[in-house]
């Protein structure tokens, strides 16, 4: 036979025996299994059972072997796959609980990977996951622990460390377990302790811990604290503990108020022992030199006003004694007006005048023969002055004459700075100087001259007879453009010694300024930077000048117009004026130019760029004589007209600034208001001239500051007023017209059209100044 066809009866004879041999090892391995999976291991039982199970299935161990060790391999095989997965599923729950999608699908990988089956896994996780759940139970209870314990204190004390030791302990749980969630907890702790004392930082750069915040910065902080994230709570207690730091700050604050008020009520100023014991004081009150300051500052400046206007009010007084006693009615309800003024009360007022008038009788004698004096010893040293200063001209024309009959050219350098030298040690004017030197070159050139008709050796000379001013200015026309130095040609022949008068013509200086235009609300609606004037410097001596504006005629509407907020009676009615050219000062004479002409200074509010005040009318007038005799020009006070129509300079508004004004525009008392601007500053003093804009024809300080004297006469209206700028004066009228406002007066009276009046017999005012005119083109005669 083929052994193919052996091969083939062979299979068909022996496959039931092995079909039946596959059961056999079949059940055997279905039995060793199940002890594996049962014991995890083929105990000694269970190999008496395999062994007995053996022989009834009539297998060798040959047969059995191999089963036993490939189900062997195989289990060992699962069994570390099931405790991978067991590991990877327990680490996963460990760093997340419950597990997210993303951990759930790598962990079916990992079950792929390992050939595990639903049923394998299920078990694991079931097991695991109940354990997991324990441990995050505890890891959640000692978390409680931690936070309650940090919220209670941090850092953390020693004791309470040990504590939270023991509880972890008691809980099973490690230091790898709580290290991560202690450290994620206590980063979250620093970083909002950091928020904290940001806060804090802020409360405290917000109130100094010294002033509670306002609406409006208690607003911020709250925006602040939201935005880092704070409980109210803890915010509260930062804002209590800082707040109770100010209570008391406020209270020392109050409690050394108090008693440097006491101290300086009893005496003042301080005495050094004192001021010791208030530094002591404060110190142990634990406040700085700021807050000292702070405190003492106002309470001085307060004492020094008063203890000012107690003064002014004396000065007052007793000039008002000097002028009459007794006191007549009209000074009395004065003296009453100027104390509401400086609201000072009976009292203070009956204290100073019973001194005054207790002493007034001898002292007002004493004064009396003082004045009589100096008025005698005034009267002799202008005369005085005079005799000196013609002896120096003399000694001046001697020297020149000297000089020309030597034979010395006057052009010549070196004469010339010897004579320029003389004048300078002797004091002499220029135009004195010029005067001379005219005079002595035109007789030496008369004595040359054919027509004169003695020897020039002749021994004598004619009496020399001055040219009075009054008699030049009639030769000379009123004066000229330039030097005048012409004399008629019969008075040089008739007299070879001739003292000539000469007035120099201004020089005018062309200036260029900027005005500004408010509205209502005080906002400034136009800048003008392109105006421009001309004005000329008087020389009144010492360096001293005073400035003189050229005002161009014209014509204006005087008084206010119906509707104009804080219209008078006696600014109507308004009524057409057509006014000349004519010059004004820039500014009000000030306390440096007053002292120059007049010798002395009555001002209470000292400075030498502030306008001069405490004035009276008649003062006002004699400084204009005095001011016209040195300088050989025509100075008065202006009229009415020509003060209204310098100070609109063109305009029609309330103020030349337009519909209202601010302190920084012009000083006045701006607690009140004229239309929408805000209140302002109330500097309760005169300030420089020239601190605020000018108008269009560069004047400056026409609103506020002090009021000025004007010629004209007091009348309750314009009815019958004159039209052509003059001033209008009634001689049986003593009151005197002032205009412009001070710094003493509300808005409303100092505007353009704002007019008073005081008499000129009653009593001084710290808000009384002037400024003075000048007709155009014209010199004394």
């Amino acid at each position: 036979m083929e052994t193919t066809e052996a091969k083939a009866i062979e299979d068909q004879v022996l496959e039931p025996y092995r079909k039946e041999f596959g059961e056999k090892l079949q059940q055997y391995q279905q039995v060793f299994t199940e002890l594996l999976e049962r014991d995890e291991t083929i105990t000694d039982s269970d190999r008496h059972d395999l062994q007995n199970l053996q022989q009834i299935l009539g297998l060798r161990n040959e047969d059995t072997m191999p089963i036993e060790a490939l189900l062997t391999a195989r289990f060992k095989t699962h069994q570390q796959n099931l405790q991978t997965y067991q590991q990877a599923f327990t680490t996963a729950l460990r760093q997340e609980f419950p597990l997210s999608a993303a951990s759930r699908d790598r962990l079916r990988q990992t079950q792929q990977q390992l050939e595990l089956a639903n049923g394998d896994i299920a078990v694991i996780e079931s097991q695991i996951t109940a354990e997991v759940e324990a441990y995050h139970q505890k890891l959640q209870d000692y978390q409680r622990l931690f936070l309650t314990a940090t919220q209670q204190e941090y850092p953390l004390s020693k004791a309470t460390r040990n504590d939270l030791r023991q509880q972890q302990q008691r809980l099973g749980l490690t230091d790898v377990d709580v290290a991560p969630m202690e450290a994620q907890i206590t980063t979250q702790i620093e970083s909002y302790h950091q928020k904290l004392q940001q806060y804090e930082q802020a409360f405290v750069k917000a109130t100094q811990r010294k002033y509670y915040p306002d609406e409006v910065m208690r607003k911020q902080l709250q925006q602040t604290w939201q935005t880092l994230g704070l409980s109210e709570g803890d915010v509260g207690a930062i804002e209590r503990r800082i707040n109770g730091e100010i209570k008391t700050h406020q209270a020392n604050l109050r409690q050394y108020e108090q008693e440097f008020r006491e101290s300086v009520q009893q005496k003042y100023p301080l005495s050094v022992f004192k001021r010791s014991q208030l530094t002591q004081r404060h110190q142990a009150l634990n406040l700085t030199a700021e807050d000292v300051t702070a405190i003492e500052n106002p309470i001085v400046t307060a004492i020094e006003e008063h203890r000012q206007k107690l003064q002014q009010y004396e000065q007052v007084f007793r000039e008002s004694m000097k002028f009459e006693y007794p006191l007549s009615d009209v000074t009395r309800e004065e003296l009453q007006r100027f104390q509401r003024i400086l609201e000072l009360n009976d009292a203070e007022i009956a204290a100073i005048e019973a001194i005054i008038i207790q002493s007034s009788s001898e002292a007002e004698y004493r004064k009396q023969q003082e004045r009589i004096r100096q008025q005698q010893e005034a009267e002799k040293q202008p005369q005085r002055e005079e005799v000196e200063y013609r002896q120096k001209l003399q000694q001046y024309e001697q020297e020149l004459i000297k000089t020309i009959k030597a034979g010395n050219s006057l052009d010549s350098d070196d004469v010339r700075q010897r004579l320029r030298q003389l004048q300078r040690t002797l004091g002499l004017k220029k135009t004195d100087i010029t005067a001379i030197e005219t005079r002595v070159v035109a007789n030496q050139e008369l004595i040359k001259s054919p027509i004169q008709q003695s020897s020039s050796a002749q021994p004598t000379q004619p009496t020399q007879e001055r040219i009075t001013r009054q008699k030049f200015l009639k030769w000379a026309g009123l004066g000229g453009v330039g030097l005048v130095t012409a004399v008629v040609g019969g008075e040089i022949l008739k007299h070879q010694s001739l003292t000539i008068i000469s007035v120099a013509e201004p020089k005018y200086i062309p200036v260029k300024f900027e005005t500004v235009t408010v509205d209502k609300k005080g906002q400034v609606i136009k800048r003008d930077p392109n105006k421009q004037a001309k004005f000329f410097k008087e020389d009144l001596g010492n360096g001293i000048t005073l400035d003189m504006v050229e005002i161009p005629g014209g014509s204006f509407n005087m008084g206010s117009p119906p509707g104009e907020n804080g219209r008078t009676k006696n600014e109507e009615p308004q009524h057409a004026v057509n006014v000349p050219a004519f010059l004004i000062g820039k500014f009000e004479v000030t306390q440096e130019q007053y002292q120059q002409i007049m010798g002395s200074n009555p001002s209470s509010f000292k400075g030498a760029k502030r306008p001069v005040e405490l004035v009276y009318w008649n003062d006002a007038v004699d400084f204009c004589k005095k001011l016209s005799q040195k300088t050989g020009r025509k100075y008065r006070l202006p009229s009415e007209a020509e003060w209204e129509y310098a100070c609109r300079a063109g305009t029609t508004t309330p103020f030349h600034f337009g519909e209202t004004i601010t302190t920084d525009l012009a000083n006045y008392n701006a607690s009140e208001t004229y239309a929408n601007e805000p209140k302002g500053q109330y500097r309760r003093q005169t300030t420089d001239v020239g601190s605020f804009p000018p108008n269009a024809f560069g004047l400056y300080d026409m609103h506020g500051n002090v009021w000025e004297w004007c010629q004209d006469t007091w009348h309750d209206s314009y009815k019958g007023a004159p039209s052509d700028g003059s001033a209008w004066i009634d001689n049986d009228n003593q009151s005197r017209t002032l205009r412009g406002g001070s710094w003493f007066v509300n808005p409303e009276s100092c505007r353009s059209a704002s007019r008073i009046y005081v008499d000129t017999r009653g009593i001084l005012y710290l808000y009384i100044g002037f400024r003075i005119v000048c007709a155009a083109g014209r010199i004394l005669q």
